[in-house]
Order: C-alpha cells, then structure tokens, then sequence
C-alpha cells in the first residue's frame, strides 16, 4: 500500500507524479498496488494511476491546509483501519506529510512502513514544525528512502544511515528538441512557483541575456504562492512580451518538445524530475552547481553547464547567452543529454522498488523505538 496526502488538489507536483509512476508499474508487474489519500471521494487525480491500483479516498480534512489535531486523529484512525482491512505486506509514505501519519498509525500492527522523502535537507531547515514531524517519525519508520546521492549526504547521520537512494524514473525519448528551433526560441524552467526554486533570479538572468538574444523566449511552467511576484517582476523588467508563466500540465512532454535549452535555478532539489525529463528529450540544461540533485544530472561540457561563484544571476546570465549564442553547442548537448540519464530507466527503477519492498517485508517491523533512537 502506499499513501501520500492527496493527489487531486489542484495541479500535482514531482512527488505525485513518480508515485503515480511507480504504483502503475508495480501493478503492472502483479503485485497488489493500492493508494491511499485524504482527497475527498468522487475528486479526480490530476496524474492518472494505472488501472489495476486500487484507490481509496479517505475524504478526512482539507488536503491544502495543515491538519489540526482532531483532523490528525481522524487520519491516523482511518490509515489503522484501511490498514488493517488491506493487510498489506508494506506500506510506504511519501513526503513526510503522509510518512509521520502512516508510521504512527501502524504502530503495534506489525505492518512495516517505509518513509519515502522527496526534498532535500534545507527544505527543513525554514520549517522547525516540518523538521519536528521528520524527527518524530524516525521510531516509527522500518526504512527510509531518498531519491539522490547527495541529497542523502544532506541529512543527519541517524537518518542517511536508514535510507536508500533509488532515483526517480526517466524515460527517454529517442527523437530529442530541435535545437534549432523556429523564428522564436524558448528557454524552458519547470517547478512550483515557491522560494527555493529561484525563479526570480532566472527572469532576472533573462533580462540581462534578452537584448543579445531577441529571438528568444522564457517560458516557465508551474504554479505556486508566487505567481502574483513573478508577474509584477517580469512587468517591472519590461519583460512582459517576452516571459511567459503558464499553468502547470499534464501534457509537459510537449513543452520539452518545444524548447531549445532548458534551466533550473533552484537552491535545493530532490531528484529534479523535471530537469532529468528535460535531458530525456535531448535538451541541453544549465543550473547551479551548489544545488543538490541538480549537480548530480548535469555535467558541465557534456548536457549543459553548471553555474558556479556568489553572483548568481550573472553567472547564470552568463551560461545562458553561451548556450544560447551556439546551436551547435545546444545540438551536441543534447545528443549526450539523452543517454546522460539511461540509468533512470522506468524498468530499472521499478526493479529497485521491488527489491527494497521485498526486503523490508521479509524483515518484518523493527520495534517501534529501535536503539538507534534510544
């Protein structure tokens, strides 16, 4: 069984869309899949599960908000219940808003639970209740996983020690972006309109890029608490003809089809699902190198660059009108881009699932205040 806290609310992020990916393999495959959330019954998920997942809707709060203690009870409560009913061999939570419920739910049932975290460490860092909730759920957690190598480096050393790193999927797509383009070029962000993923500092970039390169367009794709920001931002630059913020998609893979060169100017990452499936079309990329997750998929010279030293909007602006100055750069990029994420194979990460869920349930539940948390 897995749980994650909703997958109809509004648009969904990375985190939703891997499990939508995972579960519908591992159904694919024979194994009993079912999904848990607490979107109300009848709502439609933005990101299609495969037909043999079973989905419950446990219908208790509003997904959107934070969850007060008699919302909390009533989920804890029904995850016991569902639970117990399923007699799954496994359970796995992803994000810690479903990971601290689910492992304090089954507590005493002898369902192991694997906590799955989707952020890196300094996603915590700003948030003392989210960082209480990750370290309350420790006790009650068999395993953990974590979708890179680095991003697991990040974490405490109590916790690195319980994780394993499986990356999240990728398909690749063989025909790759034409790094040519037609009249109008697009370069290309994706991600929640949120702090940590710096959009203002790539508009900012642009801006500085834009008189050498009128021929081209920022596209950033995605929704969030900023939109109203990013708007003002691309107004006040003078940038309104030349930005675009559009909605988030299903359909996503038509806006890597579409663009020349892609960015990400994030300060901390996962697994960038949308940067790998940027790569995955032939795209060639620029990001930061400080950024988790990021400086594990591009490699400078090779996919595209990454931006280093402390002035980073000109340095981005600076790797940006270099990729975008030289097509021939953008095509070789892109043609290593493709192979440069073979290892996260659909196929090949569903293999690794597989393994960690058969070994947690061969295992059994650890005591729910394991020595290590002693």
């Amino acid at each position: 069984m897995f749980s994650i806290k909703a997958l109809a609310a509004g648009p969904g992020g990375g985190a939703e869309r891997i499990l939508a990916k995972i579960c519908s393999a591992l159904a694919d495959r024979g194994h009993e899949v079912s999904v848990l959330t607490f979107d109300k019954p009848g709502t439609v998920d933005f990101y299609e599960l495969g037909s043999n997942v079973v989905r419950i809707r446990a219908g208790i709060g509003r997904t959107s908000a934070r969850s007060g203690p008699l919302v909390t009870a009533a989920r804890l409560n029904r995850v016991r219940a569902v639970a117990r009913s399923l007699s799954p061999d496994v359970v796995v939570g992803f994000m810690h808003s479903s990971f601290t419920i689910v492992g304090m739910a089954l507590l005493g049932t002898g369902i192991p639970v694997i906590g799955s975290e989707r952020t890196s460490f300094p996603h915590y860092r700003l948030r003392k209740l989210d960082l209480l909730s990750l370290f309350i759920a420790q006790p009650f957690l068999s395993w953990m996983t974590v979708n890179g190598r680095q991003v697991r480096e990040g974490f405490p050393r109590r916790i690195r020690e319980r994780m394993t790193v499986i990356p999240n999927p990728v398909e690749r797509v063989r025909t790759g972006a034409d790094a040519n383009g037609g009249a109008i070029k697009t370069l290309l962000c994706v991600g929640g309109l949120r702090p940590e993923k710096s959009h203002e500092t790539l508009i900012r970039a642009f801006a500085l890029v834009r008189p050498r390169h009128p021929d081209w367009r920022l596209r950033i794709v995605g929704e969030g608490s900023l939109r109203s920001h990013l708007i003002a931002l691309v107004e006040e630059l003078g940038l309104g003809a030349h930005v675009q913020l559009a909605h988030a998609t299903t359909s996503v893979e038509r806006e890597y089809q579409a663009a020349q060169l892609f960015a990400l100017p994030s300060v901390y990452e996962g697994f960038p699902n949308c940067l790998a499936e940027a790569l995955a079309h032939g795209v060639a990329a620029v990001g930061f190198a400080d950024c988790p997750g990021t400086n594990e998929l591009i490699r400078t010279g090779a996919n595209g660059i990454l931006v280093s030293g402390p002035d980073r909007t000109g340095g981005l602006a600076a790797a940006l009108d270099e990729l975008m100055s030289s097509p021939e750069k953008r095509r070789a990029m892109g043609a290593a881009a493709m192979d440069s994420v073979a290892e996260y194979a659909l196929d090949r990460i569903t293999d690794e699932w597989e393994e960690l869920l058969r070994s947690v349930a061969s295992q059994g539940r650890r005591s729910s205040l394991t020595a290590a948390w002693l």
